[in-house]
C-alpha cells in the first residue's frame, strides 16, 4: 500500500487596517487573503479591511498547521511581530516569501 503524499498547508498572518493581527490556515494563501479583503473571510476581518499579509510557513498537512496556528496565537503580541520581522522559524518550518503569493 501506498502512503499518500500530505498536502502542504500554510500558516499566515496579516495585518488589519486597525493594526491588530489576524492568524489562519490555508492551502491557498493568495485565495484566502483575497477572500478577507473582499470580506468573506473570517468575521474578524470583515470590518478590519484591507488586510495585508505579513508572513508564512509551509507545513505537511493540516494537522501540524492547526498545531502551529494554536502555538503562534498563545503568543504575545511583541513575540509574534518579533518572529515575523527576524524571519525566524516557526514550529520548525522556515518562513516562506510572501512574494510567492502576490
Amino acid at each position: 500500500m501506498s502512503q499518500r503524499a500530505e498536502r502542504v498547508w500554510y500558516l499566515y498572518v496579516v495585518q488589519c487596517s486597525d493594526g491588530t493581527l489576524y492568524t489562519g490556515i490555508t492551502v491557498d494563501v493568495q485565495r484566502r487573503v483575497d477572500q478577507h479583503n473582499k470580506g468573506r473571510g473570517a468575521a474578524y476581518t470583515r470590518s478590519r479591511r484591507p488586510v495585508t499579509l505579513l508572513a508564512v510557513w509551509a507545513f505537511r498537512g493540516q494537522r501540524a498547521a492547526i498545531q502551529a496556528e494554536r502555538a503562534f496565537k498563545h503568543l504575545n503580541r511583541q513575540h509574534k511581530l518579533s518572529i515575523i520581522e527576524s524571519a525566524q522559524s516557526f514550529h520548525g518550518t522556515e518562513q516562506v516569501s510572501i512574494d510567492k503569493f502576490h
